[in-house]
């Protein structure tokens, strides 16, 4: 698994921000489910807490291809968000 440093969390500074640049970091795929797992540098996605539910949204590649945001987890150690998608990201998400 690559080493991924914590998620620039874009909503504590803005919370009215609805879109934004970022850089994916990694793309996991979760075994348990067909959903994959996406890290990106920063995120206006806010996760579940304080009887609030998680945003949803879409990630959306530079050809246009998008992904929906049907969940979200947070690493509290490394301060890593994790959003899930379901299916298979678009390859522009795949970083190369």
């Amino acid at each position: 698994m690559a080493v991924v440093v914590g998620t620039r969390k874009l909503w504590l500074t803005n919370t009215y921000l609805f879109e934004s640049m970022a850089q994916v970091m990694l793309v996991e795929r979760r075994e348990e489910a067909e959903e994959h797992e996406v890290v990106l540098d920063q995120s206006i996605f806010h996760p579940q807490g304080g009887g609030q539910p998680n945003d949803r949204g879409r990630i959306r590649g530079p050809n246009g291809e998008a992904v929906e945001v049907s969940g979200l987890r947070v690493d509290s150690a490394s301060g890593v968000l994790y959003h899930r998608v379901a299916g298979t990201p678009p390859p522009p998400l795949w970083g190369g």
